[in-house]
């Protein structure tokens, strides 16, 4: 086990990057601004028509690049762009078991179960399995974000937790803004205002200025 530092390890998996932008990178970049270590991946499905395909390095370096503009690592791809989540789930697993040992995560965020594909789904159950509390990759908390249903708001999500990203949304919505790679439901100009007004719908229920929602899973304190 790697030696305890008091700045925590974060590791954030989505399917696709717009998950990520739109549901965690605030509090994301709020982790990296407190000098905490970021991990990101991204494993990826077939929403965008690749299945079979691989995504190409001009696409992962604009990902990369947008990820950064918000002070954020480059995102690690996994499974490779020529395996799919829904095409070889054990291989899946593999890949989150050889991340978590070398990263060794102790806070984990994962896409929410709500208004997610199939092969969204399987990735959340793998997630979870790998953080359970009583299991060999333990962490302290794990967290759910919100996954728009066709790039609305999810119905059946039921949030907990909000972090306060005021001094993120600006950067969101350009990084938003910037991104290439969006799937075909969403228009490029429709992102970043539908972020917009998600920030500041959940700000104004949990009585900040502008928030992201997440459901905590799980927790374990430290005794």
């Amino acid at each position: 086990m790697p030696k305890s530092t008091d700045a925590p390890r974060v590791l954030a998996v989505a399917a696709q990057p717009l998950d990520l932008l739109l549901g965690a990178a605030g509090t994301l970049a709020g982790h990296t601004a407190r000098g905490d270590e970021v991990c990101i991946l991204l494993a990826m499905s077939d929403e965008f028509g690749h299945s079979g395909i691989d995504i190409s390095a001009p696409e992962r370096e604009d990902v990369g690049a947008v990820f950064e503009s918000m002070g954020l690592p480059a995102p690690l791809w996994v499974p490779p762009p020529h395996r799919r989540v829904d095409a070889d789930p054990d291989s899946l697993h593999l890949d989150l078991a050889a991340v978590w040992d070398r990263h060794h995560p102790e806070i984990v965020y994962v896409p929410a179960a709500e208004g997610l594909p199939e092969n969204g789904e399987d990735l959340h159950t793998a997630v979870r399995l790998f953080a359970h509390p009583d299991g060999l990759h333990r962490v302290r908390r794990l967290l759910a974000f919100e996954v728009w249903e066709d790039r609305i708001a999810a119905p059946h999500f039921h949030p907990n937790v909000f972090v306060d990203i005021r001094d993120w949304l600006d950067r969101k919505l350009d990084a938003l803004a910037w991104l290439k790679m969006l799937p075909p439901v969403l228009e490029r100009d429709a992102a970043a205002p539908r972020a917009r007004t998600a920030a500041l719908a959940w700000g104004a229920a949990s009585g900040l200025p502008a928030a992201e929602a997440f459901v905590l899973l799980k927790e374990n304190l430290p005794s």
